[in-house]
């Protein structure tokens, strides 16, 4: 068989339209004129053929969650016969304009690859598999031995389109948070996608370097050419739970051998909760637990036994029995008041304003709470933080820079204040270097989980091949 017409039509443009072309060696045109709305079209490894026509192909399925996956060509094991007379560059910049002039007919798919290419996770792989002639900004390549064919160096020449989308892709982000003190000569310089802006603080202190990278001036400098700079307070989030009684002060409890009638005292941070029951005689029938993020306990002792201090150290052994607690805390012993430390493990702003609370069943047991305070003295009724930090995100889901491409500064360093593997001032890259304050880039662990440890609030987003540049020429068609 040489030549191919398919009078195929596609009943069910939601979702299920698929065509498969593939190894049939003495091929040499297909026509498939009537179909429309495919999900997947493949045409591979059909050694002659030089021409395809889809006058009617145009969309693409009209389900939202259908993912178009197209390959054509894109190997010398996977080529067909494709030729474009001339590819004319404008730049040496693959990104820029362009043109393919071709007879084989892949011009019919511009249309419908455009609209593939417009839904996230996508995967499209289309090649010319040679070329006559090749152009950049008028001046004509030297000819590789063996032409200008798939599989050499200038496939990306060759490229039509090659975006490995990844469904449910995120926009790629960056992040990075500022802590500390803040002198009168910080700055911070960023370096995104080779775009480069340097915030400078009018005065000393972290609400001022807030100011000066939330400025126009700086942020603007990155969109749209790079994508989408945010700015929030709100980093290294914590706060103190004060009672009005010193560290030592002892604990009155009402006689109590069964935790059902006994007083407690109960602590929650967000949804997790520790609970302490304050027995006087031991009670056999209950044991410490954990029940989702809810811990409860019994400490026991007669009125007098137990102090300010050891309630709040059972409160913390409470805590730390939870299953992936994503809080620090801690007993400080040493001050005029007894006080529990709470801090987020996730240094970035997503437990900024999580809620603190203490209930105390007994009001005249000696324990009550006095207030709970910010790192600035300020009551406040939950976790504050001062800190600031700095995300940048793509403006298209799957891509690190608006005009598309692998997701290189959407992929955050192995752990929190670690080095991205995408450090750097060059295209797809991004760097901070801070002076006057210290900066540490919020990360994703290596493993691709969001261990607490290493800041699941700036994990990484985004699709793209997993080797090699996304590229999109389909409007050189």
């Amino acid at each position: 068989m040489t030549e191919a017409t398919l009078d195929y039509t596609n009943a069910n443009l939601a979702e299920k339209g698929s065509l498969v072309v593939t190894g049939n060696k003495d091929l040499t045109a297909l026509y498939v004129d009537k179909v429309d709305g495919l999900a997947t079209l493949t045409i591979t490894d059909n050694d002659e053929l030089t021409a395809v026509s889809f006058d009617a192909l145009q969309a693409i399925p009209t389900k939202a969650t259908v993912l178009p996956v197209v390959k054509i060509g894109g190997s010398a094991t996977d080529a067909n016969d494709l030729n474009a007379e001339l590819i004319d560059q404008d730049e040496t910049d693959h990104t820029k304009g362009g043109s393919f002039t071709t007879d084989s007919g892949l011009d019919d798919l511009k249309t419908y690859l455009a609209a593939a290419d417009g839904r996230t996770g996508s995967d499209l792989r289309v090649f010319f598999d040679r070329a006559d002639e090749y152009t950049v900004d008028g001046n004509v390549q030297t000819v590789p031995t063996g032409g200008f064919k798939i599989g050499g160096s200038h496939d990306q020449a060759l490229t039509v389109i090659n975006s490995y989308g990844q469904a449910g892709a995120g926009k790629s982000k960056r992040s990075w948070i500022f802590g500390g003190s803040v002198s009168a000569s910080a700055n911070v310089v960023l370096t995104a996608n080779t775009i480069q802006s340097t915030a400078t603080v009018a005065a000393a202190g972290i609400d001022n370097l807030y100011a000066a990278l939330n400025a126009a001036g700086f942020k603007g400098n990155f969109d749209p050419s790079v994508g989408t700079l945010t700015v929030a307070q709100g980093a290294y989030p914590k706060a103190d739970l004060i009672l009005d009684a010193a560290p030592l002060t002892t604990v009155t409890v009402t006689t109590a051998s069964a935790t059902a009638s006994a007083d407690s005292v109960k602590i929650k941070i967000g949804d997790y909760s520790s609970k302490v029951y304050l027995t006087t005689t031991d009670d056999a029938s209950f044991s410490n637990g954990v029940s989702g993020k809810d811990a409860t306990r019994e400490l026991t002792g007669a009125s007098g036994a137990n102090t300010a201090s050891s309630v709040l150290d059972e409160i913390v052994l409470g805590f730390n029995a939870i299953s992936d607690f994503p809080f620090l805390v801690s007993v400080i012993s040493s001050g005029a008041s007894a006080t529990l430390a709470v801090s987020a493990k996730d240094l970035s702003t997503k437990h900024h304003g999580t809620a603190v609370s203490y209930d105390n069943s007994n009001a005249s047991n000696g324990i009550e709470t006095k207030y709970i305070r910010d790192e600035r003295g300020i009551n406040r009724s939950g976790l504050q933080g001062y800190g600031v930090q700095l995300t940048l995100e793509s403006k298209t889901a799957g891509e690190s820079i608006s005009t598309g491409g692998p997701s290189e500064i959407g992929n955050p360093p192995s752990a929190t204040a670690g080095t991205s593997p995408n450090d750097g001032t060059g295209a797809g890259q991004a760097r901070i270097v801070a002076t006057g304050v210290t900066a540490a880039e919020l990360g994703a662990p290596s493993s691709g989980t969001a261990a607490l440890t290493d800041s699941p609030g700036a994990v990484a987003y985004g699709s793209g091949s997993a080797s090699g540049t996304d590229v999109d020429h389909v409007s050189w068609l």
